[in-house]
């Protein structure tokens, strides 16, 4: 899978939509799906106005793809999609530890139990879904 990105301009409050992220090994390099769009370093606004957030890879049950930061209704809890350290329980007590997507598809057992997610929104769009 070659990995997907959008960012949130924290600023103008819209979305952009990433075409191509590079890293020279020093620096990170944006260049926004734009027409006649120049690629442009952006380091200054990755991390200061612009929030990056990739796809986890994974659709909902309407084919919408989901990314960090969207909240998703998951077999009818609602969870805000981040990556990171994930702790869960598997085979009635072991404990499973691994860096990824807080999205998956074993719910504490060691069998795989299919998830039907859906997209509700977002952090940055729907605030109001995070209380």
């Amino acid at each position: 899978m070659i990995p997907k990105f959008r960012a949130w301009d924290k600023e103008e409050l819209c979305w952009i939509n990433i075409a191509t992220l590079n890293f020279d090994g020093e620096f990170w390099y944006l260049a926004p799906a734009m027409d006649d769009f120049n690629p442009v370093y952006y380091e200054s606004e990755l991390g200061e106005t612009w929030e990056l957030m990739q796809s986890t890879g994974l659709k909902d049950k309407n084919g919408v793809e989901i990314f960090e930061g969207d909240i998703v209704l998951a077999n009818g809890v609602q969870v805000t999609v981040s990556f990171g350290e994930q702790k869960y329980e598997e085979n009635y007590g072991d404990e499973t530890y691994y860096i990824g997507f807080n999205v998956f598809t074993k719910m504490g057992y060691g069998m795989l139990i299919p998830v039907k997610y859906e997209v509700l929104g977002n952090i940055h769009e729907n605030p109001e879904l995070l209380s």
